[in-house]
């Protein structure tokens, strides 16, 4: 999406080796609401010249990843969706939109092999609603998760009880 383009849809058709290691985990509801998170990260830029320009290179390398994701999902190039996803994902934390709690979680699954990042505004306190998951093992996935008491919930995804 682009302010003076609008919504263009994804010319890419993911391989089934590459989209049957998509997943989503509800982390649950974030405390903050979208307009909040975006007000948060608006806020950094109004209110400091050196933060202005280090969201502004935050943004213009989300654009680069996101470019770059297309010809490796197209490609089944797992390490390069992984990489892909786990830079996305620190640059989310570098806006201050991740939780600490999230993170952690985060941080197992890629010690899994795995990739992970937010979807939606996040959150700063503990919930950032979903997160998408990439993952070439899932039973391996599975037992990361059920450490943190995410239980499988058939087409759903997994949720926090």
């Amino acid at each position: 999406f682009k302010k003076d383009e609008g919504i263009k849809s994804l010319e890419a058709n993911l391989p089934q080796e590459v989209s049957e290691n998509f997943y989503a985990v509800n982390t649950g509801i974030p405390s903050e609401a979208t307009g909040e998170m975006v007000s948060f990260v608006r806020n950094q830029i109004l209110n400091s010249k050196k933060k202005k320009e280090e969201i502004k290179k935050i943004f213009n390398e989300q654009e680069l990843l996101v470019r770059s994701l297309i010809p490796a999902l197209e490609q089944s190039s797992h390490e390069d969706i992984i990489r892909i996803i786990r830079n996305g994902e620190k640059n989310l934390e570098k806006l201050g939109v991740v939780s600490p709690f999230v993170q952690k979680i985060i941080r197992d699954i890629e010690e899994t092999g795995g990739a992970a990042k937010i979807c939606g505004g996040g959150g700063k306190t503990k919930s950032t609603g979903i997160i998408l998951i990439y993952h070439t093992d899932l039973r391996t996935l599975r037992k990361m998760l059920k450490s943190h008491q995410f239980v499988t919930l058939g087409v759903e995804g997994l949720r926090k009880e």
